[in-house]
């Protein structure tokens, strides 16, 4: 895909998609890009046409994306601390966080060996998801912090969880997320103590899936 994309935007559009590091399909199967880029975010119809693109200069490092079922894109950036909501033509919504203010987990310079504790949004958040049945905002925080935080549609936290560790309910970089909606599940990617945790919708630890390899995504069909 990463390669495809340069490709068609190099030849046909004269920009460049270097890095890819998120892909979210919308209700007209267009295909959502998300890349470490000046111009971050591209957008694809399903034959692979561009179709537009957005949040020139806006980004240090985007990171994960998704979209609703209304179509509104979500994309967070680890570089400022921030998740940013747009609409599906690219008008911006609202942030979650504040721009390039992380919060005070003791981390030293990002590395999450050295975080002390949790703390509230964001400190390098990595990915987003949301619900399809309410729209409630779910974020992995988790190369400066060590928690996952829930929002409701408007943005107003409801609960955060997580603290830095090996137990259950402890994170070493949750990275990847996907909601069960027939369950209300949320599963966690637990990068370095490489295993997926899952947890009720206000952070109940359930159970874990362990040995796997550093996993950073996880999908639900």
């Amino acid at each position: 895909m990463d390669k495809l994309c340069y490709e068609l935007v190099e030849q046909d559009y004269h920009m460049k998609l270097t890095n890819v590091s998120g892909v979210a399909i919308d209700s007209q199967d267009q295909a959502v890009i998300c890349c470490r880029a000046e111009t971050p975010i591209i957008v694809f119809d399903e034959d692979g046409k561009y179709v537009r693109s957005f949040g020139k200069g806006m980004m240090k490092n985007a990171h994960g994306i998704c979209v609703d079922t209304s179509d509104n894109i979500y994309v967070v950036d680890s570089g400022r601390h921030v998740v940013f909501k747009f609409s599906s033509d690219g008008e911006l919504l609202m942030t979650l966080g504040t721009l390039d203010v992380p919060s005070d987990t003791g981390a030293i310079n990002g590395d999450f060996k050295t975080i002390k504790h949790g703390a509230g949004p964001f400190n390098q958040p990595g990915k987003a998801a949301v619900r399809k049945s309410n729209g409630h905002i779910y974020v992995t925080d988790g190369y400066g912090n060590a928690r996952v935080h829930h929002f409701d549609s408007d943005g107003s936290l409801i609960c955060s969880w997580g603290e830095p560790g090996y137990e259950h309910g402890e994170f070493h970089i949750p990275h990847g997320i996907s909601l069960d909606d027939d369950t209300g599940e949320v599963y966690i990617c637990d990068r370095e103590n490489e295993r997926i945790q899952i947890f009720d919708e206000n952070g109940k630890f359930l159970r874990s899936w362990d040995g796997l390899f550093r996993p950073c995504d996880v999908s639900i069909g």
